[in-house]
């Protein structure tokens, strides 16, 4: 992540007093996109991640929020989940401002070199040491086409741009998908 900030420095530089919007943001990652960004705001559908965190917030129903409030929104692993993609990336697209900027990241075994919509190949349910915080509900697991996606983020606004960071161990590439918001 440190590596994504730096490439994202210059898009990042007018909105270093802005407030962005973060969805399931671990202490690590908060540690790492804090500097760049002003004021967090904090929100995910399960699981309570700090104090003055919003729980209960879908990313396909952002109507808390007023339109362009922030100049930024992250997401790490949430695209992974839902396959209403579309209607996430309007309502994001709704609440970033104008020029504001669009970051997340899907697990690369979720990605295909396609054009393939988001589809459902499985659900998830707790386990003794991961997704706790489901109970016992259960979330889709994705899969989606790299260029499906891509597509997505110009329909709902955004044009955007892919940035692939080479994890030196493993030699596996962590593809990070962004958008800057066109203005409107």
């Amino acid at each position: 992540m440190p590596i994504l900030m730096h490439y994202l420095q210059k898009m990042n530089q007018n909105w270093f007093e802005g407030e962005y919007l973060a969805f399931a943001l671990t202490n690590l990652e908060e540690k790492i996109i804090r500097p760049h960004y002003g004021e967090l705001c904090s929100v995910s559908l399960y699981g309570s991640y700090r104090a003055n965190h919003q729980l209960g917030m879908d990313i396909r129903d952002l109507s808390r929020f007023e339109d362009r409030r922030f100049c930024a929104t992250f997401s790490c692993l949430i695209f992974d989940y839902l396959t209403e993609h579309d209607k996430a990336l309007r309502e994001l697209n709704r609440v970033i401002k104008n020029e504001g900027v669009f970051i997340t990241h899907i697990a690369n075994y979720r990605l295909s070199d396609s054009d393939d919509e988001p589809v459902e190949t499985g659900r998830i349910s707790a386990g003794p040491d991961s997704f706790t915080y489901l109970g016992d509900d259960t979330i889709p697991s994705i899969n989606v086409g790299k260029e499906w996606f891509f597509r997505a983020l110009e329909r709902a606004g955004f044009t955007p741009g892919l940035i692939a960071i080479r994890d030196p161990p493993t030699e596996e590439h962590f593809l990070w998908f962004v958008g800057i918001k066109r203005a409107q």
